[in-house]
């Protein structure tokens, strides 16, 4: 797990707050829509239009919020399969990228989820991991399936949250995450949202 939310880049953390929250705006308008225009990528620096309307939907329709009494099945894995393991120094969403380019595999990541608003505060403009993948793909709208998990902790009030996870599969990412957050042409992510403890109020409470 690699933090997040592509921070980086020139301006003070206000004006990088207002850009983040100008592309969330943006983000929502274009899984509204269904389309938007990119570079084309090419040689020419030719515009294209890009409709994401099927991907989106069988993200979301497929994105599963699970109860903390559930059982996964065990994992099928084949004797012969190899595992690698590499340390890099860049964002969750830099190195899920990085491998589904080499391997056009499928690929997925774990979200640091906030337990209480689905994609966090990334409308407001926050930088985190999972307002990262909020502003740049259909993420917010596969968590919103997660409806039960965000009610239970509203209600408890508890900083370690409940053991909900909301499962995403394939998820379009169409913005690069990094300032000034440009469109480009989609590629698939899945990702587990699990709720991260609230360290600070858990810290508080312990006195430490």
């Amino acid at each position: 797990g690699s933090s997040g939310g592509g921070s980086s880049g020139g301006g003070t953390p206000h004006q990088m707050k207002l850009l983040r929250k100008a592309a969330a705006d943006e983000t929502l308008l274009i899984l509204r829509r269904g389309t938007y225009q990119c570079e084309s990528g090419g040689e020419s620096s030719a515009t294209i239009e890009v409709d994401i309307s099927k991907q989106v939907k069988e993200a979301v329709d497929g994105a599963t919020c699970y109860e903390p009494d559930y059982t996964f099945p065990p994992p099928k894995i084949s004797p012969h399969s190899i595992m690698v393991v590499e340390v890099i120094a860049g964002t969750t969403m830099t190195a899920c990228k990085k491998v589904w380019k080499e391997t056009g595999g499928n690929v997925g990541c774990l979200a640091y989820a906030s337990g209480k608003f689905p994609g966090g505060s990334f409308i407001q403009g926050s930088g985190g991991q999972e307002e990262s993948f909020a502003r740049s793909s259909a993420y917010y709208l596969c968590v919103m399936k997660g409806t039960e998990m965000y009610e239970m902790n509203r209600v408890n009030k508890d900083p370690f949250y409940t053991d909900h996870v909301v499962v995403s599969t394939n998820i379009p990412v169409f913005r690069e995450e990094s300032p000034p957050h440009n469109l480009i042409r989609p590629w698939p992510v899945s990702i587990v949202s699990s709720p991260a403890v609230n360290s600070g109020i858990v810290r508080e409470r312990l006195g430490m």
